[in-house]
């Protein structure tokens, strides 16, 4: 079983988990087993007209499985490990299953089996384990339970681990946060740190936006990874998964090792 468990939310959808995701299990598993795990995922990516064919997949956990680093002698991590529930539209997970004809509306317990199912699998052949919510903190997956259930479910209240907050620094990313980290603790789960996330645009304010959150939030921040170009991710997820590795390394640079494995305790 692993260590710790850390289960990486945001702010917002398309804040920069999977960057921070995959810059942590490339960072842990210099220590160690760390595998990567995106329970649920909405949005697939198809080929373009023109393009070489490949088989559908989502990016997020393409870019997981790439990043995740087994135990020496262990297998690869298959795609349908590290994300066992892919639906194919990028929307909120509850109406692309309806939008599919699956039922989760009316009972989420096959749903919560199978996800619980493969993160348990997973937990078994790593020191370390990343999992990966969809969107925000409270976002619905089935009739009566969402991420903040699927979280207390990986790292129960008193378990090792905890919780990761990606900010994205964009305005309206202190309420966000704010409220996010009230949101964690009322669930009565550690929030072990926090990332900043830069987007394609500047921040205004950037700085004063920061102090204020180091001031404000009840956990360290763990680094900030500023914008880092997306001109080669859409290629790399399609075909170099050294390249993607490569990518998550220069996320990595931007984070505090040293003060990552304290909050961990390690």
């Amino acid at each position: 079983m692993p260590e710790s468990t850390i289960f990486i939310t945001g702010t917002d959808t398309e804040v920069g988990k999977t960057w921070v995701s995959a810059a942590l299990l490339q960072l842990l598993g210099r220590h160690g087993a760390a595998l990567g795990c995106k329970p649920v995922s909405a949005g697939q990516t198809h080929p373009q007209p023109g393009e070489a064919p490949f088989a559908p997949f989502n990016e997020d956990v393409r870019w997981l499985q790439a990043c995740s680093v087994p135990a020496v002698g262990d297998a690869p991590l298959l795609d349908a490990q590290v994300g066992p529930i892919q639906l194919d539209e990028p929307c909120a997970p509850h109406i692309a299953a309806a939008r599919q004809g699956l039922s989760w509306d009316q009972d989420a317990a096959p749903l919560r089996s199978t996800v619980l199912g493969a993160v348990e699998a997973l937990a078994a052949r790593s020191r370390w384990l990343v999992v990966e919510g969809v969107g925000g903190w409270a976002v619905p997956l089935a009739q009566g339970w969402d991420s903040a259930a699927l979280a207390r479910d990986v790292c129960p209240p008193g378990s090792t681990g905890g919780v990761v907050l990606v900010v994205g620094l964009r305005l309206g990313c202190l309420n966000h946060a704010l409220l996010t980290a009230q949101a964690v603790a009322a669930s009565g789960l550690r929030l072990l740190g926090w990332v900043a996330k830069s987007g394609p645009q500047p921040m205004a304010h950037e700085a004063e936006n920061l102090a204020t959150l180091d001031a404000l939030l009840p956990a360290p921040r763990l680094g900030h990874i500023p914008w880092l170009g997306d001109a080669d991710v859409g290629h790399a997820l399609r075909y170099d998964a050294a390249a993607l590795r490569a990518l998550a390394m220069r996320a990595a640079s931007h984070l505090d090792q040293a003060r990552l494995l304290r909050a961990l305790g390690s």
